[in-house]
């Protein structure tokens, strides 16, 4: 007898989503090696920060606006149904770039 279904979906859905911040842990690392610490980091919150949550929200829009409420409720992985209502064949081209796209960060 395990924990409720429910409880192991709402853990999971809490970890996935802190996962996307991750990068916050970086923080202490990075400010570490600016140079003008004061100015930077500041520009770098205030220009990052929106650019960011104006990204999140145009992805939102985007699935919003390419599928019905039905077809996100039954997605597995909501930005793969996009891609393939979306860009339809390409679709298979997404994970070269995506593996071109990692290697850059090497």
């Amino acid at each position: 007898c395990g924990p409720p279904e429910t409880l192991v979906k709402i853990t999971s859905v809490f970890t996935l989503r802190l996962w996307a911040y991750d990068g916050w842990n970086s923080l202490n690392s990075v400010t570490e090696e600016l140079k003008n610490r004061k100015r930077n980091l500041w520009l770098s919150i205030v220009l990052a920060l929106p650019y960011v949550i104006i990204l999140y929200l145009l992805i939102n829009i985007s699935y919003f606006t390419v599928m019905d409420k039905v077809t996100l409720l039954n997605s597995n992985a909501v930005a793969v149904t996009w891609d393939q209502v979306a860009i339809g064949p390409v679709v298979r081209a997404l994970p070269i770039l995506i593996s071109i796209s990692a290697l850059g960060g090497c």
